[in-house]
């Protein structure tokens, strides 16, 4: 508790058709477009996850210096389905992608069904014991 606590952190502006963001640590944001992956940012495989990323702590004397901050723009169309998780959730989210799976058909958007569905991924070791975060946004048309 002394040592506070470290967050990643996500920015994200959407407008006229176009995607801009800027991420410090390793959440994630990954865009499905017509039923297929699209792109992912900032971290593009699963083995990219690492113990120790850059984050932002609560106690600015903690920041030996300035987190790196990772910045994208794409542009979006009418349709497609964005979807923001943290890292635990990310991390699987790739993995299945590499296994030509369909992550984003495999979660449950209701709240009680997606608390059960995270239990079950922790308990067959394939979703790490982490806070776990979903945000879905489907842009609409016009």
């Amino acid at each position: 508790l002394p040592e506070g606590s470290q967050a990643s952190l996500l920015v994200v502006r959407l407008a006229e058709g176009k995607f801009h963001a800027a991420s410090v640590g390793d959440v994630c944001i990954f865009v499905v477009r017509g039923g297929k992956f699209k792109w992912a940012f900032p971290l593009k495989k699963s083995a990219a996850f690492g113990n120790h990323p850059s984050l932002i702590p609560t106690d600015p004397a903690r920041l030996p210096r300035k987190p790196p901050v990772v910045r994208f723009a794409a542009g979006i169309e009418a349709g497609d389905r964005l979807f923001f998780c943290t890292d635990a959730l990310a991390q699987w989210f790739l993995s299945r992608h590499e296994k030509k799976a369909r992550p984003w058909d495999e979660m449950p958007v209701e709240e009680e069904a997606f608390r059960t569905w995270v239990q079950a991924r922790r308990d067959d070791r394939t979703l790490k014991n982490d806070d776990v975060t979903l945000v879905e946004l489907t842009i609409p048309a016009g």
